[in-house]
């Protein structure tokens, strides 16, 4: 019975300490952004997987991103092209010049999961565990050319579960908004 105790305890405290990392590293991130002169984020995204983060000031059309609390600020012009990636693997893509009105009917034809299913170049996989979601910029940097924001990163899930469908609403929320800002130039 000690045993199974001590099991208990090391779980909470784990969890614990996960949690308090979790919370700790959004407030270092958003501290990082609010300290930045001439930037007012008017939508951020901040990591619960990594120390990833994104942040745009739309009114001064900047762009800024996190990446284990380094910053890369770029102007919407500097923006190249998006990826949306599961489990490593490019399923939607814009690029500076392409379409996104097929990306942005995916979208609502599919449901929260349908930029993440289809994707503009009309290939179509069906995934059934997936255990990273993440947004791949590239962006005009010799030194830094491909930004990455990890919305999720763990152990598998399945992709119609309810857990995936949000995580999934969030990445089709952040590529649509990169996609906006693409067209734009």
């Amino acid at each position: 019975m000690e045993f199974l105790y001590s099991i208990i305890a090391i779980v909470v405290l784990t969890a614990g300490v996960v949690i308090y990392w979790q919370i700790n590293n959004k407030k270092k991130i958003q501290e990082l952004f609010s300290e930045q002169k001439n930037f007012n984020v008017s939508h951020q995204y901040i990591s619960d997987y990594s120390n990833t983060a994104i942040a745009v000031d739309s009114n001064a059309r900047k762009i800024m991103f996190c990446e284990n609390m380094v910053l890369t600020k770029i102007n919407f012009d500097e923006l190249i092209s998006v990826d949306i990636q599961i489990n490593d693997e490019t399923l939607h893509s814009t690029k500076r010049g392409s379409q996104i009105a097929s990306g942005a009917i995916g979208g609502l034809l599919l449901g929260p999961a349908g930029l993440l299913v289809g994707g503009l170049s009309g290939k179509t996989k069906a995934v059934q565990q997936v255990s990273k979601i993440s947004i791949k910029a590239t962006i005009s940097n010799i030194d830094n050319p491909i930004c990455e924001v990890i919305i999720y990163q763990g152990p598998p899930i399945n992709a119609d579960s309810w857990t995936h469908n949000s995580y999934s609403k969030d990445a089709d929320e952040w590529i649509a908004r990169l996609s906006v800002i693409i067209s734009s130039q």
